[in-house]
């Protein structure tokens, strides 16, 4: 069972996902120095990769952001999401390195944010650690075993008490629901 703080935690870095104010910003992307930063394409990929992204499509969603990505490769929130969609996709070693790309983007100034993505990144490690040591070798997968020869069955069934006690309750329940449909 997991702990209480740690389902909070982990609900926590979920909904920051998914607010709109966090991951899913970059239809407002402007530089700091005021310039245009995204261009329009790569604003509509990522508004198509918002809407596969929350039908559940995150296939369709990866395919999108990576659209998005060759027409803005500096944008966080480009890489970011297309590392969280990796890794709702199980593709560990894509995601993982998406995430050290969007760690490089981020300015110094957003130490909290590197500390996050710093720990997103081991624990990523991790889980991509015990997965590989988790699969099973070839030389471990035993055999399928043969059975010997041609297995011939000699005996159709028994017809034990069972059987019979089973047959005469179907048996008068058929015949008393006959009696009855032909009173009615």
């Amino acid at each position: 069972m997991v702990p209480a703080h740690r389902a909070l935690l982990g609900l926590l870095c979920f909904l920051c996902v998914l607010r709109p104010g966090s991951g899913w910003a970059q239809e407002d992307a402007v530089a700091e120095d005021g310039m245009e930063a995204t261009p329009p394409e790569a604003v509509e990929f990522f508004r198509q990769a918002r809407e596969r992204y929350e039908a559940g499509q995150y296939r369709e969603a990866a395919q999108a952001l990576e659209r998005a990505l060759v027409l803005d490769p500096n944008s966080p929130t480009l890489v970011f999401n297309l590392a969280r969609v990796y890794e709702l996709l199980g593709e560990l070693d894509l995601s993982l390195r998406y995430y050290e790309q969007y760690q490089q983007l981020l300015p110094q100034q957003q130490a909290r944010e590197q500390a996050r993505a710093e720990a997103t990144i081991r624990r990523l490690q991790g889980a991509r650690t015990s997965t590989e040591r988790e699969a099973p070798q070839p030389e471990q997968v035993e055999a399928l075993r043969q059975l010997p020869g041609l297995v011939v069955v000699r005996e159709n069934g028994v017809a034990d008490l069972g059987f019979w006690l089973t047959l005469g309750v179907g048996a008068a329940s058929l015949a008393t629901g006959g009696v009855l449909g032909a009173l009615t």
